[in-house]
């Protein structure tokens, strides 16, 4: 065996560390520094090594304190990532490229485990973030949150229940709420481990309550004025600035009635607008 053929077994079985450092950009520092970690026992510095550790229990101390605080800014991560590259990450990449020989060894079971790892990470986060507020406690959070927005907005209507509340896939709730006039909105609450955030989906307006309470009191207006046609339907129900609605109501005999629906905590009010025969 001639010298270009003879391997040194004495030399270290290091991940490249720069490979590392590309790899914390998918897999967060987390990743990196703990393979510089193992890296620098291979190379006999473990005081090194429990340097590198540190920034592993740190860092990922950090991702779940981070994934609970809402509208967290992006830079900071970029700005600590950065900050353990040129601190600590570029010490052992200068070192290898000193010309520190040393035996590659193989990205897939790092890789591998920072997949499995990432899911757990993501399941813990899950978990204490469902753990944190029962059902009921996100509930009464949601309406004083609603109550609130409602009295900066000046509308004096208030939130007065919040049903039907059901989890979602991603780990929000999905809900219905309803105001003191009557109106019922689909909300998505989110709650964040240190705040409970409430968004309004979708007004509810076609609920069957509204519909036959319309419905009656369009065929109590066509008695009153000796019409003997009744309702049999309410649709195209169109909210105005104001908080009414307008709409339209089919006559049994084909008549077209657009009607103005006004509402109150205590009382539906109807009055018909204009009428047309179908053709």
């Amino acid at each position: 065996m001639n010298d270009d053929q003879r391997v040194d077994y004495s030399a270290p079985r290091l991940w490249n560390p720069n490979v590392a450092a590309n790899w914390s950009l998918l897999f967060s520092p987390i990743f990196g520094a703990w393979v510089h970690a193992k890296n620098w026992k291979e190379l006999g510095d473990y005081e090194k090594a429990k340097k590198s550790m540190l920034w592993v229990y740190g860092y990922t101390i950090f991702a779940v304190i981070v994934s609970f605080v809402p509208d967290f800014p992006n830079f900071s991560v970029i700005a600590i990532t950065v900050f353990w590259y040129t601190s600590f990450a570029k010490e052992q990449i200068n070192y290898v490229k000193s010309g520190k020989h040393y035996e590659k060894k193989s990205w897939l079971a790092p890789i591998l485990l920072a997949i499995v790892g990432t899911f757990i990470l993501f399941g813990v986060i899950g978990a204490l973030n469902n753990a944190t507020i029962s059902k009921d406690d996100l509930r009464s959070t949601a309406l004083d949150l609603l109550n609130d927005s409602s009295m900066e907005a000046g509308t004096g209507f208030t939130c007065i229940s919040i049903t039907k509340l059901e989890e979602q896939s991603d780990g929000s709730y999905h809900a219905i709420a309803e105001f003191s006039d009557g109106d019922k909105v689909k909300i998505m609450i989110k709650n964040e481990f240190l705040s409970v955030n409430v968004q309004v989906i979708e007004d509810i307006i076609e609920d069957d309550l509204l519909i036959n309470t319309v419905m009656r009191l369009v065929d109590q207006i066509m008695i009153d004025n000796n019409v003997g046609a009744q309702c049999v339907s309410v649709s195209g129900l169109v909210k105005l600035e104001n908080g009414n609605y307008n709409a339209t109501a089919t006559l049994v005999n084909g008549e077209v009635v657009k009607i103005n629906i006004e509402r109150n905590s205590e009382q539906i009010y109807v009055t018909i607008i204009e009428s047309s025969p179908e053709t």
